[in-house]
């Protein structure tokens, strides 16, 4: 099996009850590799706080599951808060000498505590996909030329060190809708750092994969086509000498799905072909997507890095009879307590898992999202955002603000094509634009009353 973060493909072989024929990816979460509660409304972080929102309603069914319900956006912009809050708070702690496990622990125990503030469904509700929540993928800490999805068991850890470049993802959902976010920092102290700029080849990935994000989200609007926005990562990487990682895959998000139908490519790929070539696809409203913007200053191809894989994802699509006490045990604690997304083997029974994921992952029960890696020496970054294709444009969720300003690279982007979007307003609100008018024009009248 390998992968493409972003959207890495898995070969699953036959079992004894289902049989793949398709490769299934899975993304850099991803991996690079799948009613009405009556006073909830629409909200955003500032309009509200997450602690208001009430936590005694029983949840009834959704029959839209998609952004046409008002409550399905509430709660995508609730797991957003939540995922971001964490993000933000992981970024804090980043420092040399810092443990990666400590670090992934608190970006896991934050999105468990936010989710686990609202929608508090009754007391014998047992209908479990409309009340799950919690982590739609665990954190993880990437340094330098691995490029995701590290994780590591307790007794594996590793320390941050000056320089580093880091690379922090997680996710997390509300009944079944995710968020996802990605974000890379320099950690202070390298030789690449000049006060609080990034210089050499560091800023140059970090600036393209900055600009490649700015860009993506002013074209992920209605109309628009998936190669639209593949090409222009292209052009960017090209301007500054780097790489987009070929494999890797952005995908429409749907509930419970992290792999939907749709999928933009991070970079073309000449070689894929058939069953692994994307398909051009077009952006429509009411659509979610969890963008991957990944380069590298190396080669763009990823390789299995030696260290453990610790995050993985049922296929509830896949059943087999497992052979070992140990693995039906693992895939019982799977079932109860990680039955829709990605989980991290550091949660379940220690002295089995390690033999029992393995005979799991065999059979197809569960999919790996392995650590990736670039050749050392090399430097990965990534950006990671949610946005949805509202009727009354695209809203980015996900991801923190995006200063390429800060990165003293040498290279320079002169594509008048690109630069004239950047410019762009990602999203003009006509809305407001009318209400500012009628402001305006009232305080007119009343300044000709008072004259």
């Amino acid at each position: 099996q390998f992968v493409a973060f972003g959207a890495f493909f898995a070969f699953v072989g036959l079992t004894k009850k289902t049989e793949r024929t398709k490769p299934t990816t899975h993304s850099l979460t991803h991996s690079l590799t799948h009613q009405r509660e009556d006073t909830v409304i629409i909200m955003s972080a500032a309009d509200k706080n997450i602690e208001d929102v009430p936590v005694d309603e029983e949840v009834e069914d959704v029959k839209v599951e998609d952004l046409r319900n008002p409550d399905v956006v509430t709660k995508y912009r609730l797991a957003a808060d939540i995922a971001n809050n964490a993000l933000k708070a992981v970024l804090a702690k980043i420092a040399a000498g810092a443990s990666i496990v400590e670090l992934c622990k608190l970006g896991d125990s934050l999105m468990l505590e936010g989710t686990d503030k609202i929608y508090k469904s009754k007391k014998g509700k047992k209908d479990a996909r409309e009340n799950s929540k919690g982590i739609a993928f665990p954190t993880s800490l990437s340094v330098n030329h691995i490029v995701g999805s590290f994780s590591p068991l307790e007794s594996e850890d590793a320390t941050i060190q000056a320089g580093d470049v880091v690379k922090v993802e997680l996710g997390c959902h509300i009944h079944g809708y995710a968020a996802l976010v990605a974000h890379t920092i320099v950690v202070p102290g390298g030789a690449d750092a000049e006060g609080d700029k990034i210089t050499g080849r560091k800023a140059d990935v970090l600036k393209a994969v900055t600009l490649g994000a700015q860009a993506a989200i002013r074209l992920l609007k209605p109309g628009n086509k998936n190669t639209q926005v593949t090409a222009v990562f292209k052009k960017i990487a090209d301007a500054f000498g780097v790489k987009g990682l070929v494999g890797v895959r952005s995908h429409q998000l749907e509930r419970y799905v992290l792999e939907a139908e749709k999928q933009v490519d991070m970079a073309f790929d000449d070689q894929a072909k058939g069953d692994y070539k994307t398909p051009e696809c077009e952006f429509q409203t009411n659509e979610v997507y969890a963008i991957d913007v990944i380069m590298s200053t190396g080669a763009g191809r990823t390789t299995l890095d030696e260290a453990r894989t610790t995050i993985y994802k049922r296929d509830v699509n896949m059943n087999y009879q497992l052979k070992m006490k140990n693995s039906r045990f693992i895939l019982h604690q799977v079932d109860e307590k990680f039955p829709y997304y990605c989980f991290n083997i550091r949660e379940l029974d220690q002295k089995k898992v390690k033999f029992g994921i393995v005979e799991c992952k065999n059979h197809g029960v569960v999919t790996d999202y392995p650590v990736l890696r670039e050749k050392e020496g090399d430097i990965v970054a990534h950006i990671k955002f949610t946005a949805m294709l509202l009727p009354n444009g695209t809203t980015k969720i996900t991801g923190l603000p995006l200063d390429a300003s800060k990165y003293q690279s040498d290279k320079k982007l002169e594509d008048k094509e690109i630069i004239d979007l950047l410019n762009t307003a990602v999203n003009k609100n006509k809305k407001k634009k009318k209400k500012n008018k009628k402001k305006n024009k009232k305080k007119a009248a009343a300044a000709a009353a008072d004259n």
